[in-house]
């Protein structure tokens, strides 16, 4: 495994974090997996896509969930221990590949090969990146962007002892904003190079 890279990639909504993801996996020659990848796996098991935009990257619904012992009718529970064990299966094989969102930099943090991402982005501009996506007017982009990152805050805090967006968890936290999609994947690919060969 000395020559594995794995690259974790936490996001605020409308960083355009995703984007960034693609075009590094696309630089590296990387397997990306990311929401559309999880889909085509969880629907394996029997989930639709309804069911990943419903319970995928959710905290659990605790009044609604029940577990006795290692089992729970949780599909939110359900949802992430599937994409968890793949994630983990996938850096135990020694493979390479991006990672989206999923609580990823947690499920890998005692992964000597893996360096932890998280982009960011100025609040207006990924209002504006919302807006032109979704086709949505300013303040229900405002909304979206808060509701869905309160919901990755949520969901990464219940499965974490660390803190979504805190830069003590990353090894690198940049705001794309700054300098654009290209050259954030730039600098992300150039920085997983260097601490890969450190």
């Amino acid at each position: 495994m000395k020559n594995q890279v794995i690259i974790t990639i936490g996001r605020e909504y409308g960083s355009a974090g995703h984007f960034i993801a693609k075009q590094v996996a696309k630089n590296m020659g990387l397997p990306l997996y990311n929401k559309d990848y999880f889909l085509d796996m969880c629907s394996k098991f029997g989930y639709t896509r309804e069911d990943m935009d419903k319970y995928d990257e959710r905290p659990i619904n605790i009044f609604m969930s029940k577990r006795r012992g290692n089992h729970t009718n949780s599909v939110e529970q359900i949802i992430y221990d599937k994409i968890k064990d793949f994630i983990r299966e996938r850096a135990d094989s020694g493979e390479s590949f991006v990672v989206v969102g999923r609580c990823s930099d947690y499920i890998l943090r005692n992964c000597p090969n893996a360096v932890h991402i998280f982009v960011t982005g100025d609040k207006e501009e990924k209002i504006k990146r919302i807006m032109e996506l979704h086709n949505l007017s300013y303040e229900d982009a405002k909304d979206k962007v808060k509701f869905k990152d309160r919901q990755r805050r949520n969901f990464h805090n219940r499965h974490s002892d660390k803190k979504w967006g805190d830069s003590r968890v990353y090894n690198m936290c940049i705001n794309a904003t700054s300098i654009g999609i290209d050259s954030t994947a730039d600098i992300i690919e150039r920085y997983a190079k260097d601490f890969k060969n450190a």
